[in-house]
């Protein structure tokens, strides 16, 4: 059965990540996208590409890589808007590879702008199916030649989107991944490391995990993203729950990007304030985001619910007193606080997690009494304590309740070489080391 996931590392000296992936295993869809601009702006010239790629339509009558070309357009355009909306974001842009897997699993499309990469390993080797798009001639003082095509820049000619088609098989290794790898890691070692990830059979998780802890290993000098599919069955609409949790991971990413596309887009959605006290059924969903202030309290009364569902909750604190009997359901949302949340239930109240991802200084979740709680498929990263808090006679009945925050253990010194290097693609252009 195939398996895929995604992840992402802020890296050892850069202050913001500024990429972004896309993971729908059940579309047989994934990228990797690098923003340009510098902190906010890469952040939501990413976040705009992300979104237009997720937003790729199942069309079977049309080529994978005419609907792929179709999307980097798309992508490319909603940035130049928000760019003339926008004065500050105006220099932003980003670089992306997407691919879509075909015929049921024997082919794979690829649709590239920039120098994020793709790679298959089998057992013939390891294959880039990408090449940089770099400027020619000197670059003095650069630490590496700056890309010659960029999804925010205004003129571009010809064909800018370089598209192609590749046979896969079951057990093959697709990666794909910003510079932040590549740039980081030798060829010859890179090479190496992703032969030995395919030799071992290993799901697309271990995949991801090892490539960002090598590249963290080697410095960490960028935002480094990795994709990573490990081919099988598929059939296009399988649900993504039935390939594993990791896959989860890039659908959050993707969800993000979501969210940030609808916070810095041109037409801004409602930003609603959470209320002080919930006495009936309540729900709060996408479009409008919801704003929470330092020492933010909402009470649920005995018997009401608050249902808040595909929406992103920014701000301060939020604590939630749910009353007795009452429910607290979160589903398909994700948390960006700067300081608590703390989650009281009282007698026989209900808290309800699923596919959220919550990100705060602290979490807490106090039960004082009989009740349920249970998390699906939640991720929690905690700046300020060691993950999130447990405390009461309610154990939380939990399924792929992952804390993220720690980089992945470093790997073992690599072994010499077992494959050669990677060739780059027909056409290649040399890149030296360094970042964007």
């Amino acid at each position: 059965m195939m398996t895929a996931s995604a992840r992402t590392h802020t890296g050892r000296v850069r202050p913001h990540n500024e990429d972004a992936a896309v993971c729908r295993p059940e579309q047989g869809l994934f990228a990797v996208i690098d923003g340009m601009g510098g902190q906010e702006a890469g952040e939501v010239a990413a976040a705009i590409a992300a979104a237009a790629i997720a937003e790729v339509p199942n069309l079977p009558h049309l080529a994978s890589e005419t609907v792929l070309t179709a999307a980097m357009k798309e992508a490319r355009a909603r940035i130049l808007r928000q760019a003339e909306a926008e004065p500050s974001q105006k220099d932003m842009g980003a670089v992306a590879t997407a691919v879509r897997i075909e015929d049921n699993g024997r082919s794979i499309a690829v649709a590239h702008v920039g120098d994020t990469r793709a790679w298959i390993t089998n057992a013939k080797g390891v294959r880039q199916l990408t090449h940089d798009h770099v400027a020619t001639g000197d670059s003095a003082g650069a630490s590496k030649r700056p890309v010659a095509r960029d999804l925010g820049r205004k003129t571009m000619e010809g064909d800018w989107v370089e598209t192609g088609r590749f046979p896969i098989a079951r057990g093959d290794l697709l990666v794909l991944a910003s510079d932040g790898l590549h740039d980081a890691v030798p060829k010859e070692e890179l090479a190496s490391e992703l032969v030995r990830l395919w030799r071992e059979g290993g799901d697309a998780d271990a995949a991801t995990a090892r490539l960002i802890a090598l590249a963290l290993a080697r410095g960490g000098p960028d935002n480094v993203t990795v994709v990573a599919v490990r081919i099988g069955r598929f059939r296009r609409g399988r649900s993504p729950r039935r390939l594993g949790f990791a896959v989860t991971v890039g659908l959050f990413v993707a969800m993000a990007a979501l969210a940030a596309v609808a916070l810095f887009g041109r037409r801004l959605p409602p930003v609603v304030q959470l209320p002080d006290r919930v006495a009936v059924v309540t729900q709060f969903g996408s479009p409008p985001q919801v704003q929470v202030e330092a020492g933010k309290t909402t009470t649920i009364i005995g018997g009401a619910h608050l249902d808040v569902r595909g929406t992103q909750v920014r701000g301060i604190d939020w604590r939630v007193e749910v009353g007795e009997g009452a429910t607290l359901d979160l589903e398909l949302t994700t948390f960006e606080l700067e300081g608590a949340l703390t989650i009281v239930l009282a007698e026989g109240a209900k808290l309800h997690v699923e596919d959220t991802r919550v990100k705060a200084g602290s979490v807490r979740i106090v039960s004082t009494g009989t009740g349920e709680i249970t998390l699906r498929d939640v991720f929690f990263e905690t700046t300020g304590a060691p993950g999130p808090a447990y405390e009461g006679p309610v154990v939380p009945e939990q399924t792929h309740v992952i804390v993220l925050g720690e980089a992945p253990p470093t790997p073992e010194a690599p072994e010499p070489p077992d494959a050669p290097p990677i060739p780059p693609a027909e056409g290649a252009s040399p890149k030296a080391p360094g970042t964007p």
